[in-house]
């Protein structure tokens, strides 16, 4: 019997790349010169490491894959802080690592015989629309006079879209299984785990950690420590490049954390998974961030429904108890963040936020459809921290609606992943990414989440890994017969 290819279009018969045609070859080299053109032009130092192994893998034909790249992107994302870049264009650790990632992922989908996936997906097209919207948007700018300022921040941002953008589609395609996608997603939660403890050493030790993740070569955007204060109280960042950044990618983490507590393949990483979920729960408060706890609470309400009950009273009696252990090490951090929902603590911060929220929708009106311009300055006499409003400033209702069309898309794929499958840990996993994406969203409202390297990154990773799950349920429905859902969760 001829042995046949399970594809996510259905089975045909294999294909070598000899047999190829001239334009797929040609496209193939294509591919490989503007990687290395883009990887000099974007990062000329972390760049020569990235085009090394990209060397590697093309002539000797390495089985370094797309997954390999992301696991590296996702320890980057964590522990290089984002303060510190390279090049002009400010490149962040991960952001190399991202590049690497998209050419990897480009270079496969050149080849008919890659195990990078080729048929259509749905967050691939919503991330196509945003990018498309966004390119437009740049090109309308750059043809018109800009300030040198404008310029580098229309070039950069651009860069971090088409990163971004690019990330998502390799997760889709290039993630083929389940054990590659939990193996991506589990060191996203092991890094987060290690972030959270460094924001207890700076809340309880006032040690500056992240100075000292600083790498060679890179230089920082900012001289500004990596713990701020709030009414007499320290917040922490971890990494990131604010509190509210990082209080947010605490919540958007904490599903997985809790997912692969249960559902890991080994009771090592069980336990660990769950020791990472008590050190997410107890870093959040320490951000002191009204965005972070509404992201919890948004969590809470996704995830509880669909548990059993069992689980249900283990999780809730477990945060409980962390919560009252916190509370004797810190006294007066949750009375300190219930006065800032009440508006006795805050309310200066509240009162800026509405009077950008006012200029933000009159700037809006300007240009209600296409905007004012991707990236470049609005004339705003106030940072607006909605990423949002700042998205219909920049590039209108249109940009908008693309922006929640990625989001949309995310959250709408990973159900369908969990309404296609009986087996109960993908299950949760997709509900899982559902309240990951749900807490960026939410906590877009109360931050620019794509200006901001790691929930933009977690955000685009979410997108991707729905996509991923989606195309590795349709391929195990291919190769094993049906199992009809009765009785499934919701």
């Amino acid at each position: 019997m001829t042995d046949r290819v399970v594809t996510d279009g259905g089975a045909k018969p294999p294909a070598t790349e000899e047999a190829a045609p001239a334009r797929s070859l040609a496209f193939s080299v294509a591919i490989r010169l503007l990687a290395v053109a883009l990887l000099a032009w974007f990062v000329p130092v972390a760049g020569l490491v990235a085009l090394a192994a990209l060397v590697v893998v093309w002539l000797f034909r390495s089985r370094l894959d797309v997954t390999t790249v992301l696991v590296l992107y996702a320890m980057a994302l964590w522990f290089i802080p984002s303060r510190y870049t390279v090049g002009a264009f400010a490149v962040t650790g991960a952001m190399a690592f991202g590049f690497v990632a998209i050419v990897l992922w480009a270079y496969g989908r050149s080849l008919p015989t890659s195990r990078v996936a080729h048929g259509p997906s749905p967050t691939n097209r919503a991330v196509l629309v945003f990018l498309l919207v966004t390119l437009v948007n740049y090109a309308i700018v750059v043809l018109r006079p800009l300030s040198d300022l404008d310029q580098r921040s229309a070039d950069r941002n651009l860069a971090i879209i088409l990163v971004l953008c690019g990330l998502a589609a390799a997760i889709t395609d290039g993630v083929r299984s389940a054990r590659r996608l939990d193996r991506m997603l589990g060191v996203l939660v092991f890094g987060c785990a290690v972030v959270a403890m460094i924001g207890f050493v700076q809340y309880f030790f006032h040690i500056d950690v992240p100075r000292y993740l600083h790498p060679p070569g890179f230089h920082s955007t900012g001289e500004e420590a990596f713990t701020y204060h709030r009414t007499a109280f320290t917040r922490v960042a971890g990494t990131a490049l604010h509190p509210i950044e990082f209080g947010v990618a605490l919540a958007a983490m904490l599903p997985l954390a809790l997912h692969y507590g249960s559902y890991a393949r080994t009771s090592l990483s069980r336990n660990g998974a769950r020791i990472a979920a008590l050190l997410i729960v107890g870093a959040i408060p320490l951000t002191l961030s009204r965005s972070a706890v509404l992201a919890t609470g948004l969590v809470a309400l996704v995830l509880l429904p669909t548990w059993a009950a069992g689980r249900r009273w283990r999780v809730f009696l477990t945060v409980i108890v962390a919560l009252v252990v916190l509370n004797l090490l810190a006294p007066g951090v949750f009375r300190v963040i219930g006065q800032l929902f009440t508006g006795e603590k805050g309310a200066g911060s509240l009162a800026t936020r509405s009077d950008a929220t006012t200029i933000g929708f009159n700037l809006i009106g300007r240009n209600p459809i296409f905007g004012n311009g991707f990236a470049v300055s609005s004339g705003s006499p106030v940072i607006i921290d909605n990423q949002y409003l700042v998205t219909g400033v920049e590039t209108g209702l249109v940009g908008v609606v693309a922006l929640f069309t990625v989001i949309g898309s995310g959250i709408v794929t990973a159900r369908r992943a969990r309404r296609g499958t009986a087996d109960p840990a993908a299950r949760d996993l997709a509900q899982s990414l559902v309240a990951m994406i749900g807490a960026l969203a939410l906590g877009g409202f109360g931050l620019n989440i794509l200006r901001f390297p790691i929930t933009a990154g977690l955000l685009f990773i979410g997108v991707g890994s729905a996509g991923a799950l989606l195309r590795i349920g349709r391929r195990t429905a291919i190769v094993e017969p049906p199992v009809e859902l009765i009785g499934a969760e919701l």
